[in-house]
This record gives structure tokens, sequence and C-alpha cells, in this order.
């Protein structure tokens, strides 16, 4: 008897079980399928239709993903980009069939010389978007690939609304002493793209975002100069001090030793009594004292370079 009740027992905890995981089951939302990496369409005239098909696909992704597209593609204000275009029934902004409209020409060069307002072009995917408008211009097959088309989209508004928020705001977070009350709402952000399309001037929507502030006009100033006085500004990897022995450290050494042209690759593998002679070599090229240890002299020197000046 007392057998017949425990077994009862037992099927009743697992129905209910089965029970309460069916329930938790029909709650859960599946995640959308990924974007297509490719989508040739046969015809020109199909091309807008299947990038609307794209971005809407992409965005339902992007959206589930919490802003991520790809492994190299992040989007920063993924919920405006969405907004853009559910708004528009997905249909592109930045293009028309398979050329670039002209307001998209003049937001890449914007964004090419964001560094001039302190800016960094790579934070609204500079060499990706100039990637993919190259490609569209040259290779046919490109040219009929709506997924690639709404990719570039896609990037292009992230890169709009981001440039906005960081003129207008700054990029780097607020604290308690600099917390403002002028931060732009959503309807806000999205009443800039409608005037960015009715004036057709990103420049002068931009620049009506920064500060009006003398010691913000005195920086600029500044580091106009300091741009002009350079070749080019290249970057160059930091190493922090002191000196730590983990693999990321040591692989970002290897990287600023390969910059400075030491090393041939940086995954070349180095121990430690090769490490101490490259180092070597580096000091005495710089007229430093020649220990063969990375001390706080060393790593400031190699920290010395005009990305690191503009940075600051």
């Amino acid at each position: 008897m007392k057998k017949g009740i425990t077994s009862g027992l037992h099927w009743s905890l697992l129905v209910v079980a089965l029970f309460l995981a069916a329930c938790h089951g029909r709650g859960r939302t599946a995640k959308p399928p990924a974007p297509k990496a490719k989508d040739i369409v046969e015809q020109p005239k199909e091309l807008n239709v299947s990038i609307e098909r794209n971005l809407q696909t992409a965005l339902e992704f992007i959206l589930a993903s919490n802003g991520v597209l790809n492994d190299s593609m992040h989007l920063a204000q993924d919920s405006l980009v969405n907004d853009i275009y559910q708004k528009r029934s997905f249909e592109p902004v930045w293009s028309s069939q398979d050329k670039w409209l002209p307001l998209s020409d003049s937001l890449v060069d914007f964004i090419g010389h964001s560094k001039e307002l302190g800016l960094f072009p790579g934070d609204y995917h500079y060499n990706v978007l100039k990637n993919i408008r190259a490609q569209t211009a040259q290779d046919a097959q490109a040219q009929k690939d709506a997924a690639l088309w709404s990719r570039g989209e896609l990037l292009l508004t992230d890169a709009f609304f981001r440039m906005c928020a960081d003129l207008h705001k700054g990029r780097l977070p607020f604290d308690s002493v600099t917390l403002r009350k002028d931060t732009l709402t959503v309807a806000g952000y999205l009443n800039l793209f409608d005037t960015l399309w009715q004036a057709k001037d990103v420049a002068g929507l931009m620049h009506s975002l920064e500060p009006r502030h003398q010691g913000y006009d005195s920086l600029k100033y500044g580091l106009q100069n300091f741009l002009q006085s350079i070749d080019t500004l290249k970057r160059y990897t930091y190493i922090p001090y002191p000196a730590q022995t983990s693999a990321d450290y040591v692989n970002n050494l290897k990287q600023r030793l390969f910059e400075e042209g030491l090393l041939n690759s940086p995954y070349d593998y180095l121990d430690t009594t090769s490490m101490k002679l490259i180092i070597s070599k580096y000091q005495r090229d710089k007229g430093l004292p020649e220990t063969g240890k990375l001390n706080s002299t060393t790593v400031n020197s190699l920290n010395a370079n005009n990305w690191e000046k503009f940075k600051k």
C-alpha cells in the first residue's frame, strides 16, 4: 500500500513538472533567425524590396541580441534605428536602388573628419562603411547584394544617432558633477533625423549640437592646430604600467613592439631572453638606459605618441 502511494506521488509530481515546463515554454519567445550574409537579387528593380525585407529581419535579430548584428558590427542606438525604419515601413533612407544618396556621402565625409571635434571615426563604423561603399561601387555582385546594402543602411543610421549624442553631451559618461538636464529625448533624436532630411545639411546640424562655451572653442581650436602639426594620426596600442605577466598584457606588448617595427609579426613567439633583447634595442634606439626590462621610463616612451596625445 505504501509503495502504491509513493508511486502515485511520483507520477503526480511528474505531471506537475511537465505542466509547468509547458507553460514556461509557451511564454518564451524564440530568438529571431540571423539575417542573411548575402542576398543577391536578379534584377535591379528588385533591390529596394529585398533591402526592406533584409532591414526588417536584421532589426528583429539586432533588438533580440542587445544591438549585435554580427561579430564585427554592433549598433549603439538600436532602438532609435528601429524606430526610423519602422516609421518608414523599412524602406531604405540612405540609398535608392543601387545608388547611395548624396546625404549619405556627406555623413561619411563628416565622420572621416570627426577627429577635428575630438571624436573617433571608428566609433561611427567609419572603416566598415567605407568598405561597404567601395564594394557597392566597384563590385557588380555586391551591387546586387541586398543584405550588404541593408547593413550599410543600418550602420549609417546608427552612426548618425551616436554622433548626435556624442556632440550634444560628450562621449564620456556623466558623473554627479557634470550631470545635465538637457539630454535629448527619443522624440528629440527622431526630430533631428527629420530635420536632417528637410535641410539636407549634415555639417550644419552636427555643429548646432556642439556646446556653446569658450573653453570648448579653445580646446577645439587647439586640437585642430595639433592635427595640422602632425603628418598622420596613427593608432598605437597603449601599454599600462606596472607591467603584468598575463597573456593579454604580453600580447598587447608584442603588438606595440610590432607597431614600432621591432617584430616581424605580433604573433611571433618570444621567450624571456628574446623579449629582453628587443626591449634593450628599443631603449638603445631611444637613448634610454639599456636595462632590457620594461620599466616606467620605457613604458612612458612607448606611450609618448601622437595617438595618446590626441586621446588626452
